[in-house]
């Protein structure tokens, strides 16, 4: 344990992309009315409206996304926090929630920001949805992020491909690598594999394809995580704690039901291990 890292995680589209919030005068009183949720047709730069007010200063929608990653950074203190380069990795979720004319200038804003802030600069990662192709949501984060990664690949309807899942995946990462690479000024990208996959066992999901707990087939899947990893080397595995979709590392009991012991964390160090 005393090498595991972590990092943080923010989701872009809540709570200040997301939803209604109250606005204020530039004197702290409330105007009576409400922001909305920003959307293709409600953009961050013409509904920048103050939201907030604390310790007698109102802050925009903007500035509380500045603030908000702000506090963020503390965590870069901590020993344990992952770090590409010597620099902090921090993942988006859902960027492509967030409306902007200019999503570098957002970005590049947010990093300056933190930097004046810790001193810190930090890696960011757009997570993207499953099987979407690369070029989609460019007006979101073109230029404006460090890497690129996608959801969890497993969870999704397509029953076909769950038939050849291997050659899929590595044909989708292999694509989206080199065109965000070639067209996206060097943009890294970052494969997301899963141990298993199993919809219905919380959720009911009839319609998700049922990837079972299976020792080659979790390494096969390391495989390709292995082989599409860009220039940085960073792959993620889905999930930790995913128990609501039966995909998960830690380790069970071999005696109880159908326990595994170790076996995937041990695979983990087989397959990654330097």
């Amino acid at each position: 344990m005393k090498t595991l890292k972590f990092v943080a995680t923010v989701n872009i589209e809540d709570p200040i992309a997301k939803d209604s919030w109250e606005t204020y005068h530039p004197d702290g009183t409330l105007t009576g009315n409400r922001t909305t949720t920003l959307s293709n047709t409600v953009l961050l730069e013409d509904n920048d409206d103050l939201v907030a007010m604390v310790d007698g200063k109102t802050y925009s929608r903007t500035d509380m996304f500045n603030e908000f990653f702000k506090t963020i950074s503390g965590f870069f203190k901590d020993e344990h926090y992952f770090r590409v380069n010597g620099k902090p990795l921090v993942v988006l979720q859902n960027p492509h929630k967030l409306y902007s004319k200019d999503c570098k200038a957002f970005y590049d804003a947010i990093r300056r920001a933190v930097k004046e802030y810790s001193g810190e600069d930090m890696y960011l990662v757009a997570k993207q949805d499953a099987w979407t192709p690369p070029a989609r949501f460019e007006v979101f984060y073109k230029n404006a992020v460090d890497a690129v990664t996608h959801k969890n690949m497993y969870n999704q309807s397509t029953w076909d491909r769950s038939l050849f899942y291997p050659q899929a995946i590595y044909l989708n990462w292999e694509y989206s690598r080199e065109y965000f690479r070639d067209n996206w000024n060097g943009t890294d990208y970052i494969p997301t594999g899963a141990v298993a996959f199993n919809g219905y066992v919380d959720n009911g999901n009839y319609d998700k394809s049922i990837v079972d707990f299976d020792g080659d087939t979790f390494r096969t899947m390391c495989q390709v995580m292995k082989n599409q990893a860009g220039r940085d080397r960073i792959v993620f595995i889905d999930s930790f704690n995913q128990i609501q979709y039966s995909s998960f590392l830690e380790s069970t009991k071999k005696e109880y039901g159908n326990g595994f012991g170790t076996l995937f964390l041990d695979i983990v160090k087989e397959q990654f291990h330097r």
